[in-house]
């Protein structure tokens, strides 16, 4: 029902599937315009253990995720909520890995520490852990968002967009460049994620020790920045996912540099 809030007082009816609840004598209020409002964060369960540096993927109802430090695999049941650290451990320990999903599998690529280069693929439906071919190059630090060595740098605030059919790269610090630089520059944000047709940047460090709670949102159609909710705890190191209508940031530092937490919060939208 998007529209104007009530004027005055009334019974809202909710239905999920077969599921009804009746909210008495409560305003309506939707927005005209569909994601309009800004999301809510919720808590979840902490992780079993503080991880700093993280990388994650949501596959089969899941988010698998792994951190700087431990062989460890952490799984994460959404339906629930609960932890299991009981899971095959992966065959190269490292840290700022890029992970994707495909097929149902989580693939780390690259990393800082052993795994420098290596691609490891882990199957949840085995609990396996393999190795791909190694990367052309010995990548490590695989995120967007600052350059230089392996401590907190200034952090960049570019826009980059490629198109594949042409080859072309456009940057946002070009002269007359159709795409708007971000409007906080940081480092350490992982990733950003898709949702609702807009990029989510969220948390990220600075090198004159900032941790940052703001979360930012690109809509690439618009060429437009909005701020949503921010991030409870001031995060960098994270590996943001999302799942349905829900954003987890899970584990990473609080505070600039070396650190990490066991913190769980999710961007409800």
């Amino acid at each position: 029902m998007p529209g104007s809030a009530s004027a005055s007082l009334m019974d809202i009816s909710v239905q999920v599937g077969a599921a009804q609840s009746i909210l008495p004598e409560a305003f309506r209020w939707l927005p005209a315009t569909r994601g309009w409002a800004k999301g809510a964060w919720a808590t979840g369960q902490d992780m079993p253990d503080a991880l700093g540096e993280v990388a994650a993927g949501v596959v089969d109802g899941r988010v698998i995720l792994v951190g700087e430090g431990t062989p460890k695999t952490y799984a994460m049941d959404l339906a629930t909520g609960v932890w299991d650290d009981t899971l095959a451990q992966r065959p190269f320990v490292g840290h700022h890995h890029a992970a994707e999903v495909v097929d149902g599998k989580l693939y780390l690529f690259g990393s800082v520490g052993n795994a420098w280069g290596k691609v490891q693929i882990y199957d949840p439906q085995t609990d396996i852990w393999t190795t791909g071919a190694n990367m052309p190059w010995g990548a490590g630090s695989c995120f967007g968002g600052r350059g230089g060595g392996n401590w907190p740098q200034p952090g960049f605030d570019n826009v980059q967009r490629f198109d594949p059919a042409t080859g072309i790269w456009v940057d946002s610090s070009q002269p007359l460049s159709p795409l708007s630089p971000m409007p906080l520059g940081r480092g350490g944000t992982g990733r950003a994620v898709w949702h609702g047709e807009k990029f989510f940047i969220i948390g990220g460090e600075t090198s004159t020790g900032q941790v940052f709670d703001s979360v930012q949102v690109y809509s690439p159609h618009l060429d437009q920045w909005t701020e949503d909710t921010p991030l409870p705890s001031p995060r960098h190191g994270i590996y943001p996912v999302v799942d349905g209508n829900r954003i987890f940031v899970i584990g990473g530092g609080v505070v600039a540099g070396a650190s990490e937490s066991k913190i769980t919060e999710i961007l409800q939208r």
